[in-house]
């Protein structure tokens, strides 16, 4: 995150780092039957206790937002990444989250931000295909 959370606006962001890690791992698909993955993600982001990064493509998942903006309320570090083009599509979070002073940031290439991830707390990572959107979750 910090590479990318650096880089945008600034030209072109170095190789990526790579490694293997050991830790829980709890694998989530969508879209689901039910609610309970997206359950699983809100708890997460409603336990943060210090910061919460986000690079997501597209942001239009209201409970998902209102649990990082829930967040940044109870003074917790807040930064998100989102494509260029889609921070601006109906129904798009991105400007409601800097609105409510959340550090956002666009990326400004010709390629879109395809990233899917959050980090929370510098210890949990979420990652994966999952779009922040309601269409994402339930199909």
């Amino acid at each position: 995150f910090e590479r990318l959370w650096e880089a945008f606006g600034h030209g072109q962001p170095g190789k990526a780092a790579s490694g293997r890690y050991e830790g829980d791992v709890a694998p989530l698909f969508f879209p689901e039957q039910g609610s309970a993955n997206v359950a699983l993600i809100l708890a997460e982001l409603s336990a943060a206790a210090q910061s919460i990064d986000v690079a997501m493509f597209t942001l239009t998942h209201d409970a998902l937002v209102n649990a990082v903006l829930e967040a940044h309320q109870r003074g917790c570090i807040v930064r998100v990444i989102t494509d260029n083009r889609q921070a601006h599509c109906k129904g798009a979070d991105a400007q409601r989250l800097a609105a409510a002073g959340v550090a956002v940031r666009t990326d400004s290439s010709f390629y879109a931000m395809h990233h899917k991830f959050a980090i929370v707390d510098g210890r949990v990572v979420i990652n994966g295909s999952f779009n922040w959107t309601v269409q994402a979750a339930n199909g």
